[in-house]
Formats: structure tokens, C-alpha cells, sequence
């Protein structure tokens, strides 16, 4: 587990970039003051080639561009579920109005800025575009583009009990299978099963 208050007040910014970036891609932060700062966290667990990261924090923007691509690129295509709070990600031309349930693509290897409206639990499945049987110009098509909680796949996917603070977050491992997600399971298998071994 990362969490700020592991620093001081005063490097709490470059702790968090420092984790966003080596945990997540390279990125810059606005913190929208240090008070949004307070009781900010991750979490990191992998299954399998599957990368995922529970993350809490306040009303933050991430801005990710072609200087933060050239310092670092895991090549992913990203899977945020927004479990609380509400987020604008822009990526490829459009804008995805985010809501608790909500979930949405985006591709580690483009600029993209994501906007915290409020404080927020993200959880962000990292998928390996390597082993994605979809090229860069199919996958572009896909970003952005918001899939609802309200209705279908994506309400089904948010099975995890709401964590609304670091403390809550240091204190438990979430261990909860891929299957509890039926939108990113789907998506894992069509994509991933039968691709390079």
C-alpha cells in the first residue's frame, strides 16, 4: 500500500506523482491544494498478466502528454471502474462524464487528462496491449466512451464494499476475484484468450 500520509506535508505531491507514475504511467498532478492531498492511496495487485490498482484520493487532475509517453510507457490499455465520486476522462477527441458504477477505456501509449470532481475510489485494471487481439487504430475507437453503471454489464461489475478513506484502504487487501467483474472479465477473455502465448 501507498499512502501519503507515509510523507510530509510539504512532499506529499512528489510522493503521490512518484506512485501514479511508477505504479500507473507517468503523469503530471494538480492536487487542486494540499488539503486534497490528505488521505490519498493506493493499492497494488496483480492476476496473472492483469494489472490492478485500487486508488482513493480527492478532487486531483491527471494530465498524461507526449512528454510523460516519452519518459515512461507500460503499453497497457487501462480499465478504470469509478466506484465513487464523479471524473471527466478526455482521450482521442471525447469526453467520458464519469459517475459511481461507471466504467471506461483509455490507452497508456495517447494523451489523455482525467478530471476528479470530488473525492474518489477508482479502480484501474492495466491490460498488456501485447496480448489484446485488437490494434491500436480498433482500440481507439473504444476509449473515452463511457459504459454506465445504471444499466447492464458495468452494474453488475461493482461487487466490492465502498472504501472512503486511506485508513479503510491501508487497513484490508482487496482479494475479490476477476470474475466479480463481469465487464472487465468479458473483456479480458474476448480479447486475451487464443493471443500470442
Amino acid at each position: 500500500t501507498f499512502d501519503t500520509r507515509e510523507a510530509a506535508a510539504n512532499e506529499r505531491l512528489d510522493y503521490w506523482v512518484h506512485t501514479v507514475s511508477e505504479q500507473i504511467v507517468p503523469v503530471q498532478i494538480d492536487p487542486r491544494g494540499a488539503e486534497q492531498l490528505a488521505g490519498t492511496a493506493m493499492r497494488s495487485t496483480s492476476l496473472g498478466a492483469l494489472q490492478v490498482r485500487q486508488v482513493v484520493g480527492g478532487e486531483h487532475v491527471y494530465v498524461r502528454g507526449e512528454r510523460e509517453i516519452r519518459a515512461g510507457d507500460p503499453v497497457t490499455l487501462q480499465v478504470g471502474m469509478q466506484l465513487t465520486g464523479s471524473s471527466l476522462l478526455i482521450q482521442d477527441g471525447r469526453e467520458a462524464v464519469m459517475g459511481a458504477g461507471d466504467i471506461v477505456l483509455y490507452d497508456s501509449s495517447r494523451p489523455f487528462s482525467l478530471i476528479m470532481d470530488a473525492r474518489f475510489h477508482w479502480q484501474v485494471f492495466l491490460l498488456p496491449k501485447e496480448k489484446l487481439r485488437r490494434s491500436d487504430r480498433e482500440i481507439s475507437t473504444l476509449t473515452a466512451v463511457p459504459i454506465h453503471g445504471g444499466t447492464g454489464v458495468a452494474a453488475e461489475g461493482v461487487d466490492v464494499a465502498e472504501i472512503g478513506s486511506a485508513s479503510a484502504i491501508s487497513g484490508r487487501v482487496i482479494t475479490a476475484p476477476i470474475g466479480m467483474y463481469p465487464a472487465v472479465s468479458a473483456f479480458a477473455i474476448v480479447t486475451m484468450s487464443g493471443s500470442n502465448p
